[in-house]
């Protein structure tokens, strides 16, 4: 038999192939093994790790089957050599080598099958894994496979061992030259096998080793001897090395932050079994880190109820924070604190713990309690005050109910001039110093929070009215201007607090005559912006008085600050009125500021937000003013402003206007007039101008038959002069009181014309003497003498009868044994207080089925005392001091007299 070389090749090829897939076959079994002694350990076996299994194990699977596949490539090229060299010998073995082939490749796909099963129950029933395990794989692997890798290998060395036995005997028969060759080709083929083991095996078994050692901790490279695929893998093992130490190194920083941290963190399993926590943790609980490992959450917390629905809620939504919750120390102490949660999530969503953290907020309750306490405590001392500054309201205004009603009722007595000089002097003291009073109790009101408005329609124009007119006397006294203004875009009809705004208006204006000696006041009124939800009102008082220093203009709007704080200023004044009027101001969500120089003068300024009511489009006064269109009118006043708010006020009236300042100049301007053959319809003239007054003018329009057909009108700051014959004598139609009231205006103007719409005229007639139309039966309950007396007279007055009595249960009995018309019952009284009284004749009547008109009276101060009142059961409420008309008023409306229109006040 000749040797035949690439028979040698085949057989160093199939040991190489024998080699890899002893290699193979033992990281398959490798691989499961580690399986069975990870869960032998203990260890959970996540889902993420069977499939990096299932993956590695089919890559190897794979390449057993690769070599399989090539042995038998290898196998057949060896049959058909030996049918080339028609070696019967070298075919028989062969044949022999394809039949261990087909037997393994058989076998190993009955441990392939084996492999399926057995991660199929890894995760069915674990337990039967282990068991199949050992007894399945295991001796498939032991018993079967590695015997024929075994066969295999001894048949492949048995033939190279028979092949170097054949080529020794035919290099003794054949000559040196064919023995040195063959023993060339065999040492070549030695190497050449050496070389394979040495570069492919070698590397792969260190990688193998180098990966056992990385599960036990040890990081070390792999030197790299080629540039081959192998030492392309182990290059990129050894990168994974580096990547592998960088992440531990992060890790372990992290660990490091995390056990620093001064907050607690606790790291649980999905079922609430403590896996880990932190330094601060292990303090803030008092325990060990073994003794938290054995502990679950609930053991952890002070309650523990509803803790597995608490976790469920946590991986649910991923997050969870309270405030609620108290941790339970080893010792039992309960700690507060600020809790916060998170699931934690692998790649496939699934929850592998929840991380915990906790901040002990036991310093921020015991903050939070004392704040509660302190607030409790404020509210307390809160209503003390408001009970104080309601009953030293009604310990004030009771005597100043007695005083100004006495005064009054002397000043309606004959008096001679000594004496009533000296009741007005009291009248005039005691108004100041209920003026101051009710400052100091709204400052109060203020600093305890019970100053409050009351939204409601009104007219500004009536307000303003009203305001102006009730001070114009003061500012006439001292000869002064007042003129008041409001264009004619501002609505007619507001939604707001009416006496909150001429509380603000009354101030300022009578600051403006305090502070001005001569010249002018003048109150305008305009419209800062408007849109669907409101208007934005800008109000302005302006005076020619002293004027306020820069550095005083901030300082006036403090509580108890003047511009002269001086002992020897001018004007006296508790120095609270500018600051409850910027109170106010702010609570209309407006703003107040003031623009002056010392000797020039001031504006004050304020904006209020109000809501409008909505009014057609054309105004009552528009349409009323309609007769005085075209009409031409001759203005004459001295004073600018006047004759500017008269100018505006007459052109939207669509009349045509001529301003005069004079006497003289109005003569030009009538003479120029009825020249033209255009005279003036009406002529308005300031009583009081240098001089030419307007008495003076009109005589010398009386003296001018010519320019004696229009329409005479006086405008005076005082009518106490004015003399109704000589207005007749004079042909004066009528006279008007400044400041001039737009409406007293227009209804002057249309009755001078023929056109009788007036409130006012030059034939007025006094008051009707008061009279009754049948006479009240009053039951009067009130504790203090002076004012049962001053109540007495007043009803008594009016043709009522009056019943005393000085308590509430007085009132109550009274009413049980007589019959009256009114009650008039105040609030605060000994033995029984007015509201308790109230609701007992209210119980009374449920039996009786009648109802007894009921009137309370009080002076406290608070807004909410209203609505205490009429929620006890009274009809009505009158605060002290008393007015006359209204008391008059509310009795007889409620007990179904009649007032007669025009009845005067008795008390202011």
């Amino acid at each position: 038999m000749s040797l035949d070389a690439k028979q040698i090749n085949i057989s160093v090829e199939e040991h190489r192939l024998i080699q890899r897939l002893d290699h193979s076959f033992d990281e398959c079994y490798d691989k499961m093994s580690d399986i069975v002694e990870q869960k032998q350990s203990g260890k959970t076996i996540s889902k993420t790790e069977l499939e990096g299994f299932q993956s590695d194990f089919e890559s190897i699977a794979q390449r057993v089957r690769n070599d399989l596949s090539s042995s038998k490539r290898v196998t057949e090229l060896g049959i058909a050599n030996a049918h080339e060299d028609e070696d019967v010998v070298a075919l028989t073995d062969e044949s022999k080598d394809m039949a261990l082939i087909g037997r393994m490749e058989t076998e190993f796909n009955v441990f392939y099958e084996h492999y399926k099963s057995y991660t199929g129950l890894l995760v069915s029933d674990p337990k039967r894994a282990d068991k199949f395990f050992s007894e399945s794989i295991t001796p498939q692997y032991k018993d079967v496979l590695l015997p024929l890798l075994t066969q295999y290998g001894a048949r492949q060395e048995e033939e190279i061992e028979h092949q170097t036995v054949e080529v020794t005997q035919e290099s003794l028969q054949e000559t040196r030259k064919v023995l040195v060759l063959s023993l060339v080709s065999i040492l070549a083929g030695v190497i050449f096998a050496g070389w394979i083991y040495q570069s492919i095996y070698n590397p792969i078994r260190s990688l193998q080793r180098a990966t056992q050692d990385i599960r036990q901790g040890k990081r070390e490279s792999i030197p790299v001897r080629a540039n081959d695929e192998i030492g392309s893998l182990t290059r990129e093992f050894n990168q994974m090395v580096v990547d592998l130490e960088k992440t531990t190194v992060s890790k372990n920083y992290v660990d490091n932050i995390v056990e620093s941290m001064t907050g607690s963190l606790i790291i649980l399993e999905p079922n609430g079994n403590v896996r880990s926590a932190n330094a601060a943790a292990l303090n803030l609980l008092e325990y060990t880190a073994s003794e938290i490992s054995a502990l679950s959450f609930a053991d952890l917390l002070e309650s523990r109820t509803a803790v597995a629905e608490l976790l469920t809620e946590i991986v649910q939504l991923g997050s969870y924070h309270a405030t609620d919750l108290n941790y339970k120390t080893k010792s039992g102490r309960s700690i507060p604190i600020n809790f916060s949660a998170a699931a934690l999530r692998d790649d496939l969503g699934e929850a592998e713990g929840i991380i915990c953290t906790a901040q002990d907020i036991s310093g921020l309750k015991k903050i939070q309690n004392d704040l509660e306490a302190a607030r409790i405590a404020a509210e307390a001392a809160n209503k003390a005050k408001s009970e104080f500054l309601a009953n030293m309201s009604h310990e004030i205004r009771t005597p100043m109910n007695g005083i100004i009603g006495m005064t009054e009722l002397a000043l309606n007595t004959e008096l001679d001039a000594e004496q009533r000089d000296y009741m007005e002097t009291v009248m005039s003291s005691t108004h100041s110093l209920m003026s101051v009073i009710n400052d100091i109790l709204d400052f109060s009101k203020i600093e305890a929070g019970k100053f409050t408005l009351d939204p409601r329609e009104f007219s500004l124009r009536d307000c303003l009215n009203e305001t102006a007119r009730s001070l114009a006397i003061i500012a006439h006294k001292k000869h002064l201007e007042l003129s008041c203004y409001i264009s004619t875009d501002v609505p007619e009809q507001l939604e707001g607090d009416p006496i909150r705004i001429r509380q603000i208006l009354t101030n300022l204006i009578s600051n403006a005559i305090k502070f001005t000696d001569q010249g002018e006041i003048v109150v305008q009124i305009g419209v800062k912006s408007q849109d669907a939800s409101g208007t934005n009102l800008l109000f302005s008082v302006r005076d020619t008085g002293m004027g306020i220093a820069a550095d005083k203009q901030a300082k006036i709007f403090e509580a108890f600050v003047q511009a002269d704080g001086s002992s020897t200023r001018k004007s006296g004044g508790t120095g609270l009125g500018l600051t409850i009027s910027a109170q106010l101001v702010k609570m209309m969500q407006g703003k107040i500021w003031v623009e002056s120089a010392e000797r020039q003068g001031s504006t004050f300024y304020f904006t209020a937000i109000f809501g409008v009511v909505n009014k057609p489009a054309i105004t009552k006064e528009r349409r009323a003013s309609q007769p005085l269109l075209g009409l031409r009118v001759l203005v004459v006043d001295d004073n600018s402003t006047n004759r500017w708010m008269l100018d505006e006020v007459l052109k939207n009236w669509k009349m045509e206007v001529m301003l005069t300042a004079s006497g003289q100049a109005a003569i030009a301007e009538l003479k120029f007039a009825s020249k033209t053959g255009r005279p003036f319809d009406v002529i308005l003239l300031d009583a009081h101008m240098p001089e030419m007054d307007g008495f003076t003018l009109a005589q010398r329009l009386k003296e001018m038959p010519e320019l004696n057909n229009a329409t005479i009108m006086m405008l005076t700051s005082d009518d106490h002069n004015i003399s109704v014959t000589k207005c007749r004598e004079l042909g004066i139609a009528s006279y008007l009181i400044k400041p001039i009231i737009q409406s007293e205006l227009l209804d002057a103007m249309l009755t001078a014309i023929g056109n009788r719409i007036s409130k006012r005229t030059i034939d007025r007639t006094p008051l009707a003497k008061e009279i009754n139309l049948h006479s009240v039966s009053v039951l009067v309950a009130e504790d203090n003498a002076i004012n049962q007396k001053l109540v007495r007279l007043v009803l008594e007055k009016r043709g009522h009868r009056v019943t005393i009595v000085n308590n509430g249960q007085e009132a109550l009995q009274a009413v049980e044994k007589d019959s009256y018309d009114v009650l008039l019952i105040d609030v605060q009284m000994p033995v029984m207080d007015g509201l308790e009284a109230t609701r007992a004749i209210r119980r009374l009547e449920k039996k009786t089925g009648q109802h007894l008109p009921i009137i309370a009276l009080t002076a406290c101060a608070m807004n909410s005392d209203q609505e205490r009142c009429l929620a006890a059961g009274a009809d009505d409420y009158i605060a002290k001091p008393l007015d006359a008309d209204e008391l008059i008023g509310k009795i007889e409306k409620l007990a179904g007299a009649g007032m007669p229109s025009g009845a005067e006040g008795i008390l202011s």
